[in-house]
């Protein structure tokens, strides 16, 4: 009798207490669920114990554990062993311990942390949660998955925002999905709009493009960002760099702004520019403001400076063309021109508007030339309509001339050595004799030869006429250097040009790391 008697009291106190409970917590936040196997209440701590397969809600929300204290004057919570919570009907949090406060929204997590949506799971080995913020970060490694993706970031620190899908990384951050690649010491990442923001040292992989910048953007749906801060795209053997790069992987296009410096180690290319615009799929680099490319053929090297410069590649013929406009100039070794615009064809060089070419003393001009040259050393210029060759002698206001409808020099070993005049052939030029001495020789100037044929050919060295064959009677005349009359020194339209030879500028080029 006593036996159940006590049992009845136990049962109904326990109902008693159990039912007071559910009606201070609907005033407060925590609403036991069936299937809790045992509940103890402290009065002097203020804590209530559950323990054993323990269900609730809290705030509205599903807790699910092992064991739970909660304090209802302070408003706080603990959950210990196979912790679980579901957020809202969208996120679940798995731990093996949670600390919650109702006062401040934080929730602690600790060990095997994992916090999981519809479409990314987080996990680390602790984690807070900021309710209020709706924002879970780590401070200790974490991992973030795609979960309808095969999205992977791996980082020191993080801070991801699950309903607005934005995600904040720190230290050693390392995304990856399929073939792309980034490496940055700061990341954030936009799920809405596809797009990864870095700041610091980065470094992208793209199947075999790599790119380095210290801020910038990506977008992985277009395969399209932008590099700002010493920033560099690689492609097998070219190399872009530039204070701004913006890169479309899909189009295969790039656009490279401030300082721009191409390279190409497989072709010996290189440029300064102030602009870039390269599409891969043609083949052709645009390149703009203060242009200086050079490109090396077995050590030796053509310079050509412009203001605009587009170069075509054909890899498959193995055939390249340039086109370079607006104050062009260009240096093969001791050669070096100036035109208003120039066409590259392989070994080539075609000169529009006037073009001038200097070599030591010697200068040429025509309405049109073409320099032929093959590994950096030039084989000989054809200068086409109005053409002349002049040959400064020295100092003083004497020249050796020739002039034509059509002209081709020919060199050796970068030394005009022949010229071929076809058309109208005037020559001006003065004979020389040498007087040997027991100490010196004295090259005396005997006079000037001024001479008229259709066609002829110029033996010359070193600015010296050699030697002079006419396909056709000479028409000409002798003058002693006493009786030469001014207006007969100069062919029709001479001029000399010293002051318009280009000076070189030294091009900049620098190597990636």
């Amino acid at each position: 009798m006593f036996k159940i008697s006590f049992y009845r009291i136990v049962v109904l106190s326990f109902c008693f207490l159990f039912n007071a409970f559910l009606i201070c917590s609907q005033k407060d936040i925590l609403e036991l669920l069936p299937g809790s196997d045992k509940l103890t209440y402290n009065k002097k701590d203020q804590i209530h114990r559950f323990t054993g397969n323990v269900r609730f809600l809290y705030e509205g929300n599903p807790f699910y554990c092992d064991s739970a204290h909660y304090n209802k004057e302070k408003k706080w919570l603990k959950a210990f062993g196979n912790v679980h919570c579901i957020y809202k009907n969208e996120v679940n949090i798995y731990c093996d311990s949670m600390f919650y406060s109702s006062i401040t929204k934080l929730a602690r997590l600790r060990g095997n942390v994992r916090i999981r949506d519809f479409e990314y799971k987080i996990t680390s080995s602790s984690m807070d949660y900021d309710f209020n913020k709706k924002c879970a970060y780590y401070t200790n490694t974490g991992r973030v998955e795609g979960i309808t993706s095969d999205e992977v970031i791996n980082s020191r620190q993080g801070y991801i925002y699950p309903s607005s899908k934005n995600f904040f990384f720190k230290g050693d951050v390392d995304y990856q999905k399929k073939n792309l690649k980034m490496l940055s010491d700061t990341l954030q990442f936009s799920y809405a709009k596809q797009t990864a923001y870095f700041f610091g040292s980065t470094k992208i992989f793209y199947d075999s493009t790599v790119m380095n910048c210290n801020k910038g953007w990506y977008n992985i749906k277009n395969e399209e960002g932008m590099l700002i801060d010493s920033s560099n795209v690689t492609q097998g053997s070219k190399i872009i760099s530039g204070d701004t790069i913006h890169y479309m992987l899909k189009d295969s296009l790039s656009e490279a702004f401030g300082n721009v410096i191409i390279q190409d180690t497989l072709e010996g290319f290189f440029s300064n520019s102030g602009k870039a615009f390269y599409n891969q799929k043609d083949g052709e680099t645009k390149l703009i403001g203060n242009v200086c490319l050079r490109k090396i053929d077995n050590s030796d090297t053509l310079i050509i400076q412009s203001d605009t410069l587009i170069n075509f590649e054909d890899t498959i013929n193995e055939f390249q063309r340039a086109k370079a406009f607006d104050n062009v100039s260009f240096k093969i070794k001791k050669i070096e021109a100036i035109c208003d615009s120039m066409v590259l064809d392989s070994n080539v060089l075609n000169l529009f508007h006037q073009p001038i070419v200097w070599t030591d003393k010697t200068e040429m001009k025509g309405e049109e030339m073409k320099v032929f040259y093959k590994d950096s050393i030039v084989d000989s210029v054809l200068i086409q309509n109005n053409s002349t060759i002049i040959m400064g002698l020295g100092n003083d206001d004497y020249y050796n001339q020739i002039s034509g409808k059509n002209i081709m020099a020919i060199f050796i070993e970068d030394t005009l050595k022949n010229a071929y005049v076809y058309g109208n052939a005037w020559t001006i030029f003065y004979p020389e004799e040498e007087n040997k001495t027991d100490s010196s020789i004295v090259t005396k100037r005997m006079g000037m030869n001024r001479l008229f044929s259709s066609d002829i050919r110029i033996d010359i060295d070193s600015g010296a006429i050699l030697g002079i064959s006419y396909l056709e009677k000479p028409d000409g005349i002798f003058y002693p250097m006493n009786k030469i009359k001014s207006g007969e020194k100069f062919i029709k339209g001479f001029s000399w040009n010293p002051l318009l030879r280009p000076k070189m500028q030294f091009c900049r080029f620098s190597f990636f790391k």
